[in-house]
């Protein structure tokens, strides 16, 4: 029966074994995962951007609110005071009811506004900030694909020359048994000629005239001088 401590190495081993495999696929596929991750957060920018926009034309929309509110204030205030010149005091006391009220709704706007420009102020430092880091990593893995290049270049380059050299010696051999062979063949013929001159006398011939004891074949001058002499 097998061991609750043996079960628990042998989970621990797969998991081992998993971690190296998945880190090996990972680490053989490093740059088109980085530009696809690259990707993925300039697409999280972009939608951050939208994000921004939207807050912004609500700032904007804000503002405007603002403007109207204050503009209906100041309008208020004149008709509260033209009132009072004329003694209307209750329809003073009612301008300046809604003043109040619209001053109330006015600092509301103006708490919203100023938590737009909180918003936007550090949403737009986000992005700057997501911006100039992800023109980093592209800086960066232009640089690492550059040297990925140069290494398998190099390395294929180190191939190509192991591969010729190996071929080279492979050609030198090739060579130097062709020569032997020829001069096998050369000497094989050599000896062929050799026996076939000693079977037909011509080796003993050749040895003789060599050595002084068979005369040559008479010359031209040999011939004549004899025609000259006097038959008997």
């Amino acid at each position: 029966m097998t061991s609750p401590s043996i079960l628990s190495k042998l989970v621990t081993l797969f998991r081992g074994k998993v971690t190296e495999a998945g880190t090996a696929v990972i680490d053989a596929n490093a740059t088109t995962i980085i530009d696809q991750e690259i990707r993925d957060a300039r697409a999280a920018i972009d939608q951050g951007k939208r994000e921004l926009a939207t807050l912004m034309g609500q700032q904007t929309l804000v503002q405007r609110e603002i403007e109207q509110l204050e503009a209906s204030i100041q309008q208020d205030e004149k008709a509260a005071r033209a009132a009072l010149e004329k003694g209307a005091q209750d329809l003073a006391e009612e301008v300046a009811g809604r003043i109040a009220r619209t001053e109330a709704a006015l600092e509301g706007k103006r708490s919203m506004a100023a938590d737009y420009a909180r918003n936007i102020a550090s949403i737009k430092g986000s992005l700057e900030t997501s911006a100039g880091t992800i023109q980093q990593l592209e800086q960066r893995i232009q640089v690492a694909k550059a040297h990925q290049v140069t290494h398998s270049a190099r390395a294929n380059a180190s191939l190509a020359s192991g591969q010729a050299n190996g071929r080279m010696r492979t050609a030198v051999d090739s060579l130097a048994r062709m020569e032997q062979r020829l001069q096998q063949q050369t000497a094989t013929q050599d000896a062929a000629e050799q026996l076939a001159r000693e079977a037909s006398g011509a080796d003993l011939d050749e040895r003789l005239k060599n050595a002084g004891i068979t005369p040559s074949k008479q010359s031209a001058a040999a011939v004549l001088e004899r025609l000259k002499q006097p038959s008997a």
